[in-house]
């Protein structure tokens, strides 16, 4: 059974192929459900666009990047729509490889609507494991992806390169690393040319 939600302006994004009775595939569905409703409510208290030039962000963390934004092969991605074109695997970030216990840095200042480790049936953490969410005005939220520890509460006010958490291995992940998304209207972009001193 495939889900398709829809995003503003018609984008079709499928959030998960799921299988039926598949409780990891639901608290996975689950997960994106809390995204996705912590970036509502705050665009619409806020209601208006940010514009984001290439170095605008501070570098969640410092390592080695090892996956980019975009298609990719690698099977734990999710099908997704972009820019109009269908990926049956698509990797909505950038996975920096840190050890864990690195300090995860907020890229730019901003509210913190989301802290949370989302869990399966079994109790051990999936999709994005420990995870943070930060929303910086506008349409602009960062994601923080398969955190060992969090450092920062819902409703807490963060700046620029404050350290929100510690870097692990939770969720669906292949090896420590952090996992990070920038989205705007609640549509990934890449994070790439966002940071500092990546170009």
């Amino acid at each position: 059974m495939r889900l398709v939600y829809h995003q503003n302006g018609g984008l079709a994004v499928v959030i998960a192929d799921l299988v039926p009775g598949d409780p990891t595939s639901a608290a996975e569905l689950a997960q994106e459900i809390a995204v996705t409703r912590a970036e509502r409510t705050a665009e619409a208290a806020a209601g208006s666009s940010v514009q984001l030039a290439p170095g605008h962000l501070y570098p969640p963390a410092t390592g080695p990047i090892t996956q980019l934004f975009g298609p990719t092969d690698f099977n734990l991605e999710f099908p997704f729509t972009y820019q109009s074109v269908y990926y049956p695997h698509f990797h909505t970030g950038l996975d920096i490889g840190v050890g864990t216990g690195t300090p995860v840095r907020a890229a730019d200042a901003g509210t913190v609507v989301l802290a949370a480790t989302n869990t399966g049936p079994d109790g051990k953490p999936v999709g994005y494991g420990t995870y943070v969410v930060i929303y910086h005005g506008g349409d602009l939220f960062t994601l923080y992806g398969h955190l060992s520890q969090l450092g920062v509460t819902v409703g807490q006010k963060v700046a620029t390169g404050q350290v929100i958490g510690l870097s692990g291995n939770t969720g669906n992940s292949s090896g420590p690393h952090l996992h990070f998304e920038v989205r705007q209207g609640q549509t990934p972009v890449d994070p790439l040319p966002l940071i500092r001193g990546s170009g």
